[in-house]
């Protein structure tokens, strides 16, 4: 395939167009990818074959990098080299040698290779005319093409750097300004001039730190590039560097004696070698002291709490900030004052402070302003003031009150020792626009003024004195209609003693609150009092308690002191008896079948006993548990009247009644707490009811032993629990029985404790005859009563059990009048058939009795209950089989318990209700015996 041939006027102008306006339009970045793509579709162009190498690059120019830094800038310049400051000939700018440093852009591309881009240096110097005129081109090699490559050059881009020779003239410095083409070279002096800051004449107050500062510039007013040393002088007395100078810094300090002072400042150095001077600067100084000239106030004699005006004239330095205080005296502490200033020649400032100081303390004070500006401070004492006691006084009286169309009166006094005489004008005013006064000198004035309309008034009362005070204080006047009252006002003035009547009566006008009182004249007593505050009605509900003419009387009193006052009278009839009273002649308390006196008494409102009283009266008696009237009689003052039945109840006739009384006796056998209620009969004038309480114990004189329950029967050794109560039946609380025992010439007297197990009370009675000897046992209440016939114990029986031995004490137990016996026989467990029966241990006996027991109250109140259940029952007594079997079954022998069968099929068991007196016979079967032992021989539990 035969090269392409190559276009130079295409590769070399139209692609260095399109390359400038790319880098011109798109940035540096953006350009180089432009002309790496122009670049591309040149190498695929090729080149012409036989074409010549590169020609080499312009003289001066320099690889630099792939990129060239900066933008596009014009190709050319024309500037201008001048002499700025200093003492240098005109003709120091002709014929001086000028220089352009600038970068281009080299872009070489090869047929059928890559681009290769290329950043180069350039130059282009040239020489000033006579006056200093000169004109640069920053030139670029010129494009061109061969039969590989194509070059092409962009530029000049900058940063440019235009130069003069390397050194200026001794004392000058090099300085380029450029805009677009045009290019302003000047050679600048060094070191032109130093100033100081401030300049001139400084004023500074004394004790005020100062800094003044140098400056040394170059001949365009740019700091001064030279290396320099300077040289502070402070002369004047009173003056000194409150820190040493530093470089272009001096800090000068003036004391309060200083006078006129010169700062001076001289500036050396050298600039490239070459030395440099400049004259002396001086600045004058002057100090000046912070001053109070004058001050006066007004006023100067003061009541303590009252303010003055205070004004203080002063002068200092200018350029500060003056703050003035003023004490007065003792008290608080200073007050700020206002200051504003003015200007004055030589740089001071006249200074005026004003303001208000309060003097809170009476006393003679000497006051003290002062005026700084933080760093110079004076202060100037006042003549001395005089300060009273704050003016005080006070109006009575306060509040006031008057009637309308009267005059009222006010007195008002200055407080001893307060304010500064003389002292007045007193003046006061309602409220309603009028103002009264009175102008005489005081301490001391009476006003007598017209009272307003009717209405409250919230005034003030004002006076002054010569310590410029005028205190007011607020001053309220309340004004009303005259106090009146009418008629005292009831439905009717015949009452009946004990009945309420209401009373009223219409109140108006008067300073209110006002006071009232209710009166009665019989008996002599105020029924009620209290305040009113408001006009209207006052009322009260009086009852008379006593028969005859009663005089009710109403009395007011308002604020103003003014009274009135109104009665009325009522006709008063005796009252009826309103309640019945009972009260026990010998108290409340008694045993049972012991009568209790009872007097029944009727009263009025009063608590009087009514003589003509005489009316039916139904008596209600109630006791313990709901039980009406069961064993219990009433008796009249005449004989006997009547004995409750079961209904608790019955009535007595009016004609049991004498002189207002009713006396009866209350006799009850059952113990516990009794009601007894009385109550007139419906529809009787005056119903009334009462009643007492009768509280009934067990009579503990005349004691019963029934129920024997024999545990232990034997000749000689006996354990039987018996039911203990009175002869009416009541069970005991508690108590003891007394066991004597009198065995071979040996008195033994043992007290058995009374036990109560849900309301059933019991006593054993035990007994034990010791050695073979016979003897006798009593068996006695705490009181003394023998409670069982003496048992006689013979001598030297064995202690075995025998059917007659048992059939001996069942009839024992018999004989003493028990409603039942029962006959239990309890033999302690053996090893083996054919032993000896043994005595029973007391323990055992205690646990038989409480198993019993327990069984009896589990099967109270109509239950019916399996082995089971019961046993389930008996909680912390826990019976084995053979126990719970015994138990239930010496109850079912002797006929307390009963068995019959479920729906089920099994056994339960039941209580029999206590009724038959007859003791049921008793036959025991030794051998049965034998083998209900035995087999609780066989429990599991160890014997005894």
């Amino acid at each position: 395939m035969p090269d392409l041939p190559c276009v130079p006027t295409l590769g070399a102008r139209w692609w260095s167009v399109q390359i400038r306006r790319a880098l011109a339009h798109s940035g540096r970045a953006e350009a180089g990818f432009v002309v790496a793509g122009m670049l591309l579709l040149v190498g695929l162009a090729g080149t012409a074959p036989g074409a010549a190498g590169l020609p080499a690059s312009p003289t001066g120019l320099a690889l630099v990098g792939s990129v060239c830094p900066g933008t596009l800038d014009p190709h050319a310049f024309a500037g201008t080299l001048a002499i700025v400051g200093g003492s240098l000939p005109a003709t120091s700018v002709a014929n001086v040698s000028v220089n352009l440093t600038y970068h281009y852009l080299y872009n070489d591309t090869t047929k059928g290779g890559g681009t290769t881009f290329t950043c180069r240096v350039g130059s282009v110097s040239g020489a000033t005319g006579s006056d200093g005129r000169f004109t640069l081109n920053a030139s670029l090699p010129a494009d061109f093409c061969t039969s590989t490559t194509c070059a092409t050059y962009t530029g000049p881009f900058g940063t440019l750097a235009f130069g003069t020779p390397p050194s200026p003239p001794a004392g000058y410095f090099h300085k380029v300004d450029r805009t677009g083409g045009s290019v302003a070279l000047s050679f600048v002096e060094a070191q032109s001039a130093v100033t100081l800051a401030p300049a001139g004449r400084l004023t500074v107050s004394v004790d005020a730190a100062t800094n003044v500062r140098a400056s040394v510039v170059a001949a365009d007013g740019s700091p001064s590039p030279a290396i320099l040393e300077d040289g502070w002088q402070l002369t004047g007395a009173g003056w000194t560097f409150a820190t040493p100078p530093t470089g272009a810094n001096a800090t000068v300090l003036a004391t309060s004696n200083a006078g006129p002072g010169s700062l001076s400042l001289t500036v050396n150095g050298s600039f490239r070698g070459s030395p440099v001077s400049l004259p002396p600067v001086t600045l004058g100084l002057t100090a000046v002291a912070t001053s109070i000239r004058d001050g006066n106030m007004f006023p100067t004699a003061l009541d303590a709490g009252s303010a003055a005006s205070v004004v203080i004239n002063g002068g200092g330095a200018a350029g500060y900030a003056y703050t003035a205080w003023f004490s007065p005296g003792p008290g608080p502490g200073s007050v700020p004052l206002a200051c504003t200033t003015n200007a004055t020649p030589g740089g001071t400032v006249g200074i005026l402070c004003q303001g208000r100081a309060i003097f809170p303390v009476r006393g003679t004070t000497v006051p003290v302003a002062t005026l700084t500006n933080g760093f110079s401070e004076v202060s100037s004492t006042f003549s001395p003031v005089v300060v009273a006691a704050g003016l005080g006084f006070a109006v009575t009286p306060d509040p006031a009150g008057a009637y309308a169309g009267s005059l009222v009166s006010y007195d008002v006094s200055v407080a001893g020792g307060s304010g500064t005489a003389p002292f007045g004008p007193a003046c006061l005013a309602f409220g309603d626009g009028a103002t009264y006064c009175d102008r005489t000198p005081g301490p001391t004035w009476h006003l007598i003024i017209p009272a307003p309309p009717v209405g409250s008034w919230n005034g003030a009362a004002s006076v002054a004195d010569a310590g410029g005070a005028n205190v007011s204080v607020p001053v309220v006047t309340t004004v009303v209609d005259r106090l009146s009252l009418s008629a005292l006002l009831t439905p009717t003035n015949v009452v009946t003693a004990g009945d309420s009547v209401a009373v009223r009566a219409v109140l108006a006008g008067g300073l209110l609150p006002a006071e009232y009182w209710w009166n009665l004249s019989a008996p002599a007593t105020t029924v009620a009092a209290g305040t009113v505050s408001a006009d209207g009605l006052v009322a009260i509900n009086v009852t008379p308690l006593l028969a005859g003419d009663l005089v009710l009387t109403l009395t007011i009193r308002d604020g103003l002191g003014t009274t009135v006052a109104n009665a009325t009278t009522f006709s008063v009839a005796p009252g009826p008896a309103t309640r019945l009273s009972a009260d026990a002649v010998t108290g409340n308390a008694t045993a049972a079948g012991v009568p209790v006196a009872i007097t029944l008494a009727a009263l009025n409102v009063l608590g009087d006993r009514v003589t003509s009283f005489a009316a039916g009266v139904n008596v209600t008696v109630s006791g313990p548990s709901g039980v009406l009237g069961a064993g219990v009689g009433v008796t009249g003052a005449a004989g006997p009247v009547f004995t409750l039945g079961s209904g608790g109840h019955v009535a007595l006739p009016s004609s049991a009644w004498h002189h207002g009384e009713l006396n009866v006796t209350f006799t009850a056998t059952i113990a516990g707490r009794w009601l007894v209620v009385f109550a007139t009969a419906p529809g009787t004038a005056g119903s009334t009811t009462g009643g007492l309480v009768v509280d009934v114990a067990p009579d503990t004189d005349h004691l019963e032993l029934s129920r024997p329950l024999v545990v232990t029967a034997g000749a000689r050794t006996n354990a039987t629990l018996y039911t203990i109560g009175d002869v009416f039946g009541n069970s005991l609380a508690a108590g003891y029985v007394v066991i004597q025992s009198l065995f071979g010439g040996e008195l033994t007297i043992r007290h058995a404790p009374v036990l109560v197990d849900h309301g059933r009370s019991t006593v054993w009675v035990n007994y034990s005859a010791p050695s073979g000897s016979g003897g006798t046992v009593d068996v006695t209440s705490a009181a003394g009563e023998p409670l069982l016939p003496t048992l006689q114990v013979p001598a030297g029986l064995a202690p075995t059990l025998t059917p007659l031995a048992i059939g001996g004490l069942a009839l024992l137990g018999a004989a003493v009048g028990a409603t039942g016996a029962t006959v239990v026989v309890v033999r302690r467990r053996r090893r083996g058939r054919g032993t000896a029966p043994a005595e029973v241990a007391e323990g055992e006996l205690e646990r038989l009795a409480a198993g019993r027991a327990r069984i009896l109250t589990e099967l109270e109140n109509g239950r019916s209950l399996t082995l089971e259940e019961l046993r389930a029952g008996l909680g912390l007594l826990d019976p084995t089989d053979g126990e719970i079997a015994e138990w239930v079954g010496s109850l079912v022998t002797e006929g307390s318990v009963r068995p019959h069968p479920t729906e089920s099929g099994r056994t339960a068991f039941a209580a029999v209700p206590y009724a038959d007196p007859v003791a049921p016979r008793v036959e025991l079967d030794p051998a049965a015996l034998d083998r209900a032992l035995e087999s609780r021989d066989a429990d599991p539990v160890a014997d005894d």
